[in-house]
């Protein structure tokens, strides 16, 4: 039942009863006397009008304070729907800038890899083979030289595109997949890594997550063989209902302690983390070593 409908009703049984006590009253009181009724209808009369319009100005007060309270609320509720559409905008426009950042950091780092790494084998490949135009005695050694780099660089290569275009996790799994690419690692770079996987159930995490689980592993490896002489790694991998939880440490020791916080592939750790409001945590104490904690 709506207010209106309750307000009519109210005034009705108001009115019903007015008209039936009152005239009870008026016949009691003039004792048959008709112009003692008469004077006590005109003040019923006037006193019907007096609580009527008591009546009305305080129902009419009330649904006024409703009305003003339900547009003070509105207001409210529109403020607190503005805001949450602002920072929604800024949290899209927040991760489109994340995902710039990481192409343009990964970008950077592809053109490092081939400009440090292979560019400068194939330079000396370059070189053996001149030198060995130039003599003749030499050709054996140099060309064996040649064929050694041009491996190498194939490798290089290899492992390049591998890393850039990981595994299927649709396919193989997250697990599988992370303990493949700790097997690449440990093969080429001579690294033990030992990856614990007990406390992760794989059902509660999405496909964007786990390409990122699987990118933060990758480029913290990445950091531990570009700047540190690391000999053993531990990954931890972790989640309930609510969090994922990534540890990965390390016994090395980092050619320069400014790369220990800020270096590209951290840079490219927080971009990603970013996308779901994770944080991380990198604690370097030297000859024990450095943890990278990441909860998203």
């Amino acid at each position: 039942m709506n207010t209106s409908v309750k307000i009519t009703l109210a005034f009705l049984i108001f009115g019903v009863a007015w008209i039936c006590f009152t005239d009870l009253i008026s016949l009691s009181a003039s004792n048959n006397n008709l112009k003692v009724y008469y004077e006590i209808q005109t003040f019923k009369g006037i006193l019907f009008i007096l609580l009527s319009a008591v009546l009305i100005f305080f129902v009419s007060r009330k649904l006024n304070n409703s009305i003003v309270r339900g547009n003070k609320d509105l207001t409210e509720t529109n403020n607190q729907l503005a805001k949450m559409l602002e920072d929604k905008v800024n949290y899209q426009r927040k991760i489109a800038q994340a995902i710039i950042n990481v192409q343009e950091a990964e970008r950077k780092l592809l053109g490092e890899e081939l400009h440090d790494n292979i560019t400068q084998i194939l330079a000396t490949t370059k070189l053996y083979l001149g030198l060995a135009m130039e003599k003749p005695d030499m050709n054996e050694e140099l060309i064996k030289k040649s064929s050694n780099n041009i491996v190498e660089v194939i490798t290089e290569l290899r492992n390049l595109s591998k890393s850039l275009t990981p595994p299927s996790l649709e396919d193989l799994g997250l697990i599988p997949s992370i303990e493949d690419l700790a097997h690449s690692f440990s093969q080429s770079k001579k690294i033990n890594i030992d990856f614990n996987s007990v406390d992760f159930n794989e059902q509660w995490v999405s496909k964007e997550k786990k390409t990122v689980l699987y990118r933060i592993i990758q480029e913290q490896l990445n950091n531990i063989v570009r700047y540190t002489n690391a000999k053993y790694v531990t990954i931890a991998l972790s989640n309930d209902e609510d969090r994922i939880i990534v540890t990965v440490w390390n016994d090395g020791i980092f050619r320069d302690a400014r790369l220990a916080s800020d270096n590209i592939g951290l840079e490219n750790i927080r971009n990603r983390i970013e996308l779901f409001n994770g944080f991380m945590e990198l604690n370097y104490s030297g000859e024990e070593g450095a943890t990278l904690k990441v909860e998203i």
